[in-house]
């Protein structure tokens, strides 16, 4: 009898840890934080081909405070565009740890009127973020950018 019991209380654990497993939100695999200045945004990172070309095109918002963070494998002067945006956007372009280009208040493109938005300089690393946020926070040329990986 007691081995009965066992055999149903082990039966029941695997079930509950087995529906917990499988029910558990999922936690973001690519998530950064970026502090520039004494502002810190939580990022999503696009790292491959695929995440950069999605971008944030298709979302309703963006969060306060947070962002998209567009990683490169080599310093290239990048052109962007806003194919799918609803929201407008401040672009932080990144070389070397800093700010080394930006780009204020990006609009919604209407129509099929798509221009392409680039650095002065080649840069590897992208931030997207609210559309005034460089404004808002003073941001500079040359400021410091620290990453850090979740």
């Amino acid at each position: 009898m007691k081995r009965k019991y066992l055999t149903i209380f082990l039966i029941s654990i695997v079930g509950i840890w087995l529906v917990w497993f499988l029910l558990k939100p999922a936690e973001p695999q690519n998530q950064a934080t970026v502090k520039i200045g004494n502002t810190i945004y939580k990022v999503d990172i696009a790292d491959t081909e695929v995440e950069r070309e999605q971008g944030l095109s298709g979302r309703p918002s963006l969060a306060r405070d947070s962002g998209m963070l567009f990683v490169f494998p080599e310093k290239r002067p990048y052109a962007f565009w806003m194919k799918d945006m609803q929201f407008p956007l401040d672009f932080i372009w990144i070389a070397d740890n800093q700010i080394a280009d930006m780009t204020a208040s990006v609009p919604v493109p209407s129509g099929n009127n798509l221009p392409t938005y680039q650095p002065q300089v080649p840069v590897d690393l992208v931030l997207e973020i609210n559309a005034g946020e460089i404004k808002k926070q003073g941001f500079q040329i040359g400021q410091k950018v620290d990453i850090k990986l979740k």
